[in-house]
C-alpha cells in the first residue's frame, strides 16, 4: 500500500497493518501512533523523536521513551505519567 507512505493519518482504515506499514505512517504523521494496534517500543520512538507530544499516543509508557520526550520537548512533560515524572 503506497498511499500510507503519502497520508499516515489514514492508518484508522488499515486492516492489514504491519510493523513497516506502522513506522511509514508514524514518520508522515505522529498522530497516526493513536491507530498503531501493537505498539512497540521502535515504533513510539520514532513518534516521540519528531515530536514529544506524541507520547500521548502510547498506550504504554517506559522510562527510556520518557526521557526520550524530554530531550525532544520539554513542553511535552504534561504527557508522561505521573509515576514517571522523577526521571526528567
Amino acid at each position: 500500500m503506497d498511499h500510507d507512505k503519502e497520508h499516515g493519518w489514514e492508518l484508522e482504515y488499515v486492516i492489514d497493518q504491519t510493523k513497516q506499514i506502522y513506522l511509514t505512517a508514524v514518520k508522515q504523521d505522529v498522530n497516526s501512533l493513536k491507530f498503531v494496534k501493537n505498539q512497540k517500543e521502535e515504533i513510539c520512538t520514532e513518534a516521540v523523536k519528531q515530536n514529544g507530544f506524541a507520547l500521548a499516543y502510547v498506550n504504554e509508557q517506559t522510562e527510556k521513551l520518557c526521557i526520550d520526550v524530554h530531550e525532544q520537548n520539554t513542553d511535552a512533560f504534561i504527557c508522561i505519567e505521573p509515576c514517571f515524572r522523577y526521571l526528567v
